[in-house]
């Protein structure tokens, strides 16, 4: 009887055991399943917000190894010539809040210089646990030159020095660049991102300092990447100034990329420019069937425009950005070209080919005329895809 009892015992004690398992597996399971739902409110919930990100604060790129003012998430990886370069680290507070209208808002300084410089302005990924404090310059300088992404390249003020004695000019040149399709690729959670921006032109022969800047990072609208139009991005190929000097001047680029999903709204982004008079006309074919034509021409108007934002103008009557040809605009932004590709660009390999020998230059009379060259290609090439996944 005794053994009877113990084995009723035992075996009570056992299905309750075997209930509270049962139960606790209930539990565990209705958790994951609320815990998924929740990650996947959280990941597509429509948060309008709102935000600047202070990037730069009076920072001097020359003369060479000096900077001002910058802030504890920023790091100079380069001070060569034609090379200054600062990294700002975004925080995950910082790229959660991106919506997707992402600007950057300059105010440039310009002070002394020899001619108008190239800026530009790139994105780059590390391990996500790299901070500020764990990675050197030297390794974060060698990541960048090797996996950098172009977002923008624009022209900083003109003050020439040449046109005589000009004196520091405290009143800003204001520039608002749109990088809202790498939105997406600067949210990422999974790699630590980096703005970089870059500015060319050393000091001037008696050491005097040329450009200081302030760069404010703001961004707006829906934090819900799957109604973006563009919430994928990726690098397809570039060619642009790094330690080695500037980049081989080509005509023609044949590139293979892959993509990991099928792409709607593709589009090929390509930022490329080259002497200030002249242009090309570029043939773009991918996968050896589709064809698009653009060019790299901009009219800088109205004059007035362009003559308030460069300190230092021409006593002719053609002032620089009245050229017929030209690539860019002093004191502008130089304008991304996008291509919009028909239909849906699929999973796999494919190949992007860009012909950019038809080119342009200014003849040199009064007025300027146009003439063919085939000295006219560009030199500063970054190309990339976005679309939706």
């Amino acid at each position: 009887m005794k053994k009877e009892k113990t084995l009723l015992s035992w075996m009570v004690s056992v299905a309750l055991a075997a209930g509270l398992l049962a139960g606790c597996r209930k539990d565990l399971a209705t958790t994951d399943a609320a815990e998924s739902a929740i990650q996947k409110k959280v990941s597509t919930e429509a948060v309008n917000t709102a935000q600047t990100v202070s990037l730069e604060k009076g920072v001097l790129y020359y003369p060479k190894g000096q900077s001002a003012n910058t802030n504890s998430k920023t790091l100079m990886i380069d001070d060569a010539y034609d090379l200054g370069a600062y990294a700002h680290m975004l925080t995950a507070a910082e790229k959660r809040g991106l919506g997707n209208n992402v600007r950057l808002k300059l105010k440039v300084y310009p002070q002394y210089a020899q001619t108008e410089p190239f800026g530009h302005f790139y994105y780059v990924k590390t391990k996500a646990t790299d901070t500020i404090g764990s990675i050197t310059a030297a390794s974060l300088k060698s990541i960048y030159y090797d996996k950098r992404v172009l977002m923008s390249i624009y022209i900083l003020p003109y003050l020439s020095i040449g046109w005589g004695p000009v004196t520091a000019n405290t009143s800003p040149t204001p520039y608002e660049i749109d990088i809202s399709p790498f939105a997406s690729a600067l949210r990422d959670p999974d790699s630590t991102v980096w703005i970089v921006s870059t500015m060319g032109q050393p000091a001037t022969p008696d050491g005097k300092a040329t450009y200081k800047m302030d760069v404010d990072l703001y961004s707006d609208g829906s934090t819900d990447n799957t109604t973006w139009l563009y919430n994928y991005v990726k690098r397809i190929y570039s060619n642009m100034p790094g330690p080695s000097g500037w980049p081989t001047i080509t005509s023609t680029i044949t590139q293979s990329f892959v993509l990991e999903a099928d792409i709607t709204n593709p589009v090929i982004r390509i930022n490329s420019t080259y002497d200030e008079g002249g242009f090309t006309e570029n043939v773009l074919t991918i996968d050896n069937a589709s064809t698009y034509n653009f060019s790299t021409r901009m009219t800088c108007t109205p004059n007035s425009y362009y003559a308030n934002r460069n300190p230092s103008v021409t006593a002719s009557t053609y002032e620089l950005w009245n050229y017929p040809t030209r690539n860019y605009c002093q004191g502008a932004e130089v304008t991304p070209r996008m291509v919009a590709l028909s239909g849906t660009l699929k999973k796999g390999t494919h190949t992007l080919k860009l012909d950019m020998s038809k080119g342009y230059e200014t003849a040199w009379t009064n007025p300027p005329g146009v003439s063919a060259s085939t000295s006219q290609k560009p030199r500063q090439v970054g190309i990339s895809i976005i679309g939706k996944r």
